[in-house]
C-alpha cells in the first residue's frame, strides 16, 4: 500500500463539513424497534437543527380537518405559496420537525409555505395521507390561491 496522498477531487465547503459534523453528532438512531420509538428519535434529531429566524412567523390553519401550518418569512409575498409535504416515508416526520426547513424555504423563495401534517402509517392506512394531501390542495384553491408547478 502506498503512502502517497491524493488530493480530494471534490473538496467540500466549510458549510458542508459543518453540516456533516452536525449530522454525525445528532441523536437520530434508526435501529429502534417500534414506530413510536423511531418517531421520537427523529423528532429529537430534527429539533437539533432548529435555527429558526425570529422574523419568521408560524400560523396554524384551524378551519380544515388536516393539520396545516403557514411558515411566513419576513417580506414573503401573499401571492406566492409553496404547498409542502414533509419527508419520512409516510411513517415519521411532522410539521414541527420540518419547521426550520419551511422557514428557510420561505426566506429563500419569498413565498409563504403551507406545511401539511398528513396522517401517518401504520395507524392510518393508504390512502389517508393521499386524502390529506388532496384536502390541503383543495383548501388552498378554496382560499383563492391558484397553484401551478414551476
Amino acid at each position: 500500500m502506498s503512502d502517497r496522498v491524493f488530493p480530494d477531487p471534490y473538496p467540500a465547503s466549510e458549510e458542508i463539513r459543518t453540516l456533516v459534523a452536525r449530522l454525525r453528532a445528532a441523536p437520530f438512531k434508526a435501529d429502534t424497534k417500534t414506530v413510536p420509538e423511531l418517531r421520537d428519535n427523529f423528532e429529537g434529531f430534527a429539533s437539533s437543527f432548529h435555527d429558526i429566524p425570529s422574523s419568521t412567523r408560524f400560523e396554524p390553519v384551524d378551519d380544515v380537518e388536516v393539520s396545516m401550518e403557514w411558515a411566513i418569512a419576513e417580506g414573503a409575498s401573499t401571492d406566492a405559496v409553496i404547498l409542502y409535504f414533509h419527508g419520512g416515508g409516510y411513517t415519521i416526520g411532522s410539521i414541527s420537525s420540518y419547521r426550520d426547513h419551511c422557514a428557510r424555504l420561505s426566506a429563500m423563495t419569498g413565498a409563504r409555505v403551507l406545511s401539511v401534517g398528513y396522517r401517518l402509517a401504520p395507524e392510518n392506512r393508504y390512502p389517508a395521507a393521499l386524502n390529506d394531501a388532496r384536502t390541503s390542495y383543495e383548501w388552498l384553491l378554496a382560499q383563492g390561491i391558484s397553484l401551478s408547478a414551476s
